[in-house]
């Protein structure tokens, strides 16, 4: 094949290869949003390099009109590809469907159709002819109407990516270097490109454009490595940001907004516009103090009251630093999350235990009351309300449930206040009527603890202790799931108790008649699961008799 021997011919073959490569980079990048528009706008760039190199360096008219051809598969697809990627770094690629893209790419299309077919119409060059310009074969052509047409459409289409990207250089974020630095990479081909087309050519018969693309590669190159160009692009930081709940703000090394997403702004009760630029002490005074340190120093988290009295809030604070890519300090992230509500309930928690301990006390005091009245069974309660517990530990009870088995079991026996205390202590045999007289109990607690407001079923659990799963228990003759699981756990226990203390009317039966007795009547008298709990606990042993909890 003829060659001339033109210097930028080799230049621009150099340049291809470069770009060539920096796509092959950016395409082996993590797949992120506008990645294959990228690769695709720096391939057509290449494209367009390498096929005027090589038109340069032709010497026949028929290669030079081929690769001049060729070159075109490039200029239609730049703009294309200018425009997704602008479209899609700036938020707007709801646009970017199919059915957009190829309405995008009729004219393009129609185009190449033209060029390649150009000798039966002239709609694209009305004239082509070689001339020797300088000592250098040069293809000399005169546009048609087609390539006015074309030139408008992809003149559009640029505009519109740089409106889009000039919207996005002007939303404070830190990510606006990314977007200066595109804007003036992609400014020096459209400059090179408009030049000759109002009469300003220092080399006339030269597309300038392709030269341009090659001063362009150290500005894609520092997007690409430099500020992770396509990794984290300013609409995904703004999309997260604005969807976060958390309070938001991002302010420089002097303490001065940058930026900061709507939760921010209701904080302040003030717009972005009113606060971005605004040093952050004038908005909170307070907060001096805590941004008074090196930006390298992580603070630890603390919290924050905002508001006055009325309108007054919590926050947990945190503040972290903000560095470049090199580890340079660059601001620091200040982040609220309102807790004023965990607050509350913290506050409500700690009234809650208070009330609770207050109440226990209570109960325990009410316990004494009996154990005065009875003094032969005195620390029975106590006695029952420990086995009670382990028991439903066994079980893998919840510790609120344990809790409230622990302080029913400790007043279950308080309805005997009711009862004469001659009965109580009565060494023989009791009458029928005295009998009833202690069978009267449970209900006789059960009228005296209903009315009082507690958030457990207290009265409920004492009024079932001595029902049986079989229905044969009083006072209401309950049976099965009907009786609270409480109730049975404390029906167990008190089995137990009873059977192993002294009595005014009879010895301690001892610890093996108590199991089984359990053993006899479970499932008759008593939940087999209740009595397996109970039994494991008194194999591993325990001691009732003891003042541990």
């Amino acid at each position: 094949m003829s060659w001339q021997n033109n210097p930028f011919s080799v230049l621009l073959i150099a340049g291809s290869f470069i770009l060539v490569v920096i796509a092959y980079l950016a395409r082996r990048r993590r797949p992120v949003t506008g990645v294959k528009a990228f690769t695709l706008l720096v391939l057509a760039m290449a494209a367009w390099t390498i096929a005027y190199g090589i038109e340069l360096g032709s010497v026949s008219k028929e290669l030079k009109i081929f690769w001049d051809q060729a070159r075109f598969l490039g200029i239609v697809m730049v703009p294309f590809a200018w425009l997704i990627l602008t479209m899609q770094y700036t938020g707007a690629e709801r646009l970017v469907t199919p059915r957009n893209l190829l309405l995008l790419l009729i004219e393009p299309i129609t185009i190449m159709l033209f060029i390649f077919t150009n000798e039966f119409h002239g709609l694209i060059w009305s004239q082509v002819s070689l001339q020797s310009i300088n000592s250098f074969l040069m293809l000399v052509k005169i546009p048609g109407i087609g390539f006015w047409l074309h030139m408008i459409y992809s003149y559009i289409l640029i505009m519109i990516g740089f409106v889009l990207l000039i919207r996005a250089l002007f939303r404070p974020s830190p990510y606006r270097k990314q977007a200066a630095s595109l804007l003036i990479g992609a400014s020096l081909p459209w400059i090179a490109n408009i030049l000759p087309l109002i009469g300003i050519n220092v080399f006339p018969y030269l597309d300038l454009t392709t030269f341009a693309f090659i001063f362009t590669v150290p500005v894609m190159a520092i997007l690409l490595f430099g500020f992770q160009f396509l990794y984290i692009v300013p609409v995904a930081y703004s999309a997260v940001l604005e969807s976060m709940s958390d309070s938001v703000i991002i302010v420089d090394t002097r303490n001065h907004i940058v930026d900061l997403n709507p939760a921010a702004q209701s904080v302040f009760n003030r717009t972005a516009l009113q606060l971005i630029g605004q040093p952050l002490f004038t908005v909170f005074s307070s907060w001096n103090q805590l941004l008074d340190k090196n930006c390298e120093i992580p603070l630890e988290d603390g919290e924050i009251i905002i508001g006055d009295a009325e309108n007054q809030r919590n926050y947990d604070l945190r503040i972290s630093p903000l560095k470049d890519h090199k580890g340079r300090p660059t601001g620091r992230l200040i982040v609220l999350r309102d807790i004023t509500e965990l607050k509350n309930t913290e506050r409500l928690q700690d009234e809650l235990a208070a009330l609770q301990r207050v109440m226990k006390k209570i109960i325990q005091a009410m316990a004494l009351i009996v154990e005065m009245k009875d003094p032969y069974t005195a620390g029975h309660e106590r006695r029952v309300a420990k086995l009670a517990k382990a028991i439903a530990q066994k079980m893998n009870l919840t510790p609120e449930e344990i809790d409230v088995i622990q302080i029913a079991a400790t007043i279950h026996d308080i309805g005997k206040i009711n009862v004469p205390a001659e009965i109580l202590s009565k060494p023989g045999q009791l009458s029928s009527i005295e009998y009833s007289l202690v069978q009267a109990h449970p209900q006789a607690a059960y009228d005296m603890l209903k009315s009082v407001d507690l958030p457990w079923p207290i009265a409920e659990i004492v009024l079932q202790h001595h029902e049986k799963i079989d229905g044969s228990g009083y006072p209401d003759g309950l049976s099965g799931d009907e009786i609270l699981l409480e109730a049975r756990i404390i029906a167990v226990a008190d089995l137990v108790e009873a059977m192993t203390s002294h009595r005014p009317y009879r010895p301690s039966a001892g610890i093996d008649k108590a199991i089984k007795e359990m053993m006899r009547n479970r499932g008759v008298l008593y939940d087999p699961v209740v009595v397996d709990a109970c039994l494991e606990v008194l194999a591993q042993g325990i001691d009732l008799d003891s003042k541990d909890s």
